[in-house]
């Protein structure tokens, strides 16, 4: 049998699921072969942050968050090596989080201003949409490089490469430090559209742009409400690349908390000959947050309290009632769970993996319940889902996915090996599994399954494994249980020196383990446990066949 890299199915029935496809996929991926151990992380920069006040709790209303950890990561590419950089936000500031180490108040690169909350303890403290915000690079026809950012407490922040963070203030626009026609203390969104930057306000369906290829100045605006059916505000906005490059296909993206999705194309707003509305669209109710929609091979993916929705196929006919439309078809009943639960918390969101090709959504946690990230291999449109990565927030950055946590510290989701520390040590092998679906092997008899051997490639050490059989459709869960890795007899510092033949870097393991039981439909569980580059390329099965009863 080969390895289901169908993925992940919560949708079609147990006693009808095809070969491909899996019952339950953890920390395995659809990947070149089969299905590959994901991606382990290690520790980048620590202590970023204020430290948390003893007897102190995350705000009211607030849930998901550690209100003193890392909210926002930022990704930012010079104009030489030497000015690229990894920002930081917590609720403290932003720190400069660009080379590996410890960090402290001293990276803190721009410091924010503590708000009139106070906790329980009458303690004042930050506000709880601190550091939670947005943001866009783009450049001056001059050359100089910016960052431009947006949070829920803050306002509107300038960077300039090699220079300091600026807070953009209202004033008369003329002294390239300050904005007239609206107050960017307001703003909480900002983005790039056509060379110009795009703003949404605090509790508003209003956006705001600027002049082509300017940072400050006098603002315009749009309103978006009387588009917007189902009510609602304006969360965020984003550039959807029709055309999979920059051009004259670049759409404007509106999005409200209500669903609505509202399209413009053109290329300037000021007038009505050059820009006009392209149509609007519901993808369904949107949970908080403004990390929503994410852009990859010429579409917008939107996430939705419904599924994770390619704007493409809506705005091409398709429904809202027709799961075909969700690139979350395959796991729409686990998806709607997710949703029902964690729905209302803040910290959902969208990327995009680069090194793992994955597209990857951010579950946040509940007390009672981990934080768990859904990904979907765009080769194969496999899902699986990833445990045991403390993730609040991630971004792409020089080529590796990187993602805070909430006790202040960043990571990059790289390597085969989880919560390596900053020293090397600390490593932790990465526990996986699979459950195939279900299969009648060709009759209505009793089967027994005596042997089941799976076929392993890995590139480092031997993977531990076990495999054993269910029967007649148990769907209770599985666990990841640790096995014992096996390093290979001519590994350094282990094989006798002058009498061991130094291997290949690559090898398979194919160990054959016995199982138990007994039933007419049968589904093979494996569990692995690894701290290298591990693909489970698919099992032999030896079963027998009795009667009817």
């Amino acid at each position: 049998m080969a390895a289901p890299t169908g993925g992940l199915n919560a949708l079609s029935p147990a006693s009808a699921m095809p070969p491909t496809d899996c019952l339950a996929l953890n920390n395995l991926i659809p990947f070149q072969f089969g299905l590959r151990i994901r991606s382990g992380w290690r520790e980048w920069a620590t202590e970023i942050g204020s430290p948390v006040a003893v007897g102190r709790t995350p705000l009211t209303g607030y849930q998901g968050f550690n209100p003193h950890g890392v909210r926002t990561l930022m990704a930012f590419t010079g104009r030489y090596p030497s000015g690229d950089r990894l920002f930081a936000c917590t609720p403290d500031g932003i720190y400069n989080c660009s080379v590996a180490g410890v960090k402290s108040v001293a990276n803190r690169e721009y410091t924010f201003p503590i708000g009139s909350t106070t906790d329980y303890l009458g303690n004042e403290v930050f506000p709880h949409g601190a550091g939670v915000g947005t943001y866009t690079s783009f450049s001056s026809p001059s050359g100089e490089h910016y960052i431009a950012y947006c949070d829920e407490a803050n306002g509107y922040l300038l960077y300039q490469e090699g220079g300091a963070w600026t807070k953009i203030v209202q004033g008369s626009g003329t002294d390239g430090r300050s904005i007239s026609g609206s107050n960017p203390d307001a703003f909480r969104h900002v983005m790039s559209w056509k060379n110009r930057l795009w703003f949404c306000a605090e509790n508003s369906s209003t956006a705001y742009y600027l002049p082509v290829n300017q940072f400050a100045g006098t603002v315009s605006q749009i309103d978006f409400g009387s588009r917007f059916r189902y009510g609602g505000k304006l969360v965020g906005l984003y550039s959807w690349t029709v055309d999979g490059g920059t051009g004259i296909d670049d759409y404007l993206v509106g999005i409200s908390n209500g669903g609505d999705v509202v399209i413009y194309r053109g290329t300037d707003p000021t007038f009505v000959e050059t820009f006009g509305l392209h149509g609007v669209w519901w993808a369904g109710q949107i949970p908080p947050g403004r990390n929503i929609a994410s852009d990859f091979g010429g579409d917008l993916f939107i996430l939705s309290r419904l599924g994770c929705l390619p704007l493409s196929k809506l705005v091409s006919g398709g429904l809202i009632r027709d799961p075909n439309t969700f690139a979350t078809e395959k796991i729409a009943n686990l998806f709607n769970i997710l949703m029902t639960d964690r729905g209302h918390l803040p910290g959902w969101s969208i990327k995009m993996h680069p090194t793992d090709n994955l597209m990857m959504i951010n579950v946040p946690a509940l007390p009672d319940r981990p934080q768990l990230v859904m990904a979907m291999a765009l080769a194969s449109k496999g899902w699986s889902q990833q445990l045991g990565i403390p993730m609040t927030c991630m971004e792409p950055w020089n080529g590796d996915l990187y993602f805070g946590t909430a006790d202040g510290r960043v990571c990059a989701n790289t390597g085969f090996v989880d919560a390596q520390k900053l020293d090397g040590t600390g490593a932790l092998p990465i526990n996986a599994s699979m459950m195939s679906a279900y299969s009648m092997m060709g009759s209505a008899r009793k089967k027994r399954i005596h042997m089941v051997r799976p076929y392993f490639y890995t590139d480092g050490n031997q993977p531990g494994y076990s495999a054993s059989a269910r029967y007649d459709f148990d769907l209770s869960d599985i666990n990841t249980t640790a096995s014992t890795l096996t390093t290979p007899a001519n590994a350094w510092d282990t094989g006798l020196w002058d009498t061991m033949l130094w291997g290949d870097d690559n090898a398979t393991a194919n160990k054959v383990g016995g199982t138990a039981g007994m039933g007419t439909a049968a589904a093979i569980i494996v569990r692995v446990t690894a701290e290298s580059n591990v693909t489970l390329l698919g099992y032999d099965v030896v079963a027998d066949q009795g009667g009817i009863l």
